[in-house]
């Protein structure tokens, strides 16, 4: 049964979350800017489909975390993992590939993002 993992976060950091994720059998399932009801100023995301089983597929995405927190010190992952009834929000950086394993198993989606990219194009837009 095919799985769904939602990626959150600006289109600059999903192409390259997507880059680390495509070689490895992840494929881009939709990319939305917003969906229906949701204010406009909402981030842009990707939702990815994977076939792979639950504990495969949780090693490799640990591997694309952990590859991609490497990639800019200023990068950051959040994880919206269920714990129970509540859903408890997480930063990645720190865990190690096996921990991160772990918690993807209950992950509802990840938030990328990285603020000196953002402050980068910003500074590229205005001069």
């Amino acid at each position: 049964m095919d799985q769904h993992l939602r990626v959150i976060g600006p289109r600059s950091e999903l192409r390259a979350f997507y880059e680390l994720a495509k070689p490895v059998g992840f494929s881009e399932y939709r990319t939305r800017s917003i969906d229906p009801g949701i204010p406009q100023n909402a981030a842009p995301f990707v939702d990815f489909i994977f076939s792979a089983g639950g504990l495969k597929m949780a090693g490799t995405l640990a591997s694309i975390v952990l590859a991609y927190l490497k990639g800019r010190a200023s990068r950051s992952v959040t994880l919206d993992v269920k714990d129970g009834k509540k859903s408890v929000t997480l930063s990645a950086r720190g865990y190690s590939e096996e921990d991160l394993q772990k918690l993807l198993l209950g992950c509802r989606q990840l938030v990328v993002f990285d603020p000196e990219a953002e402050k980068e194009r910003k500074a590229k837009k205005l001069g």
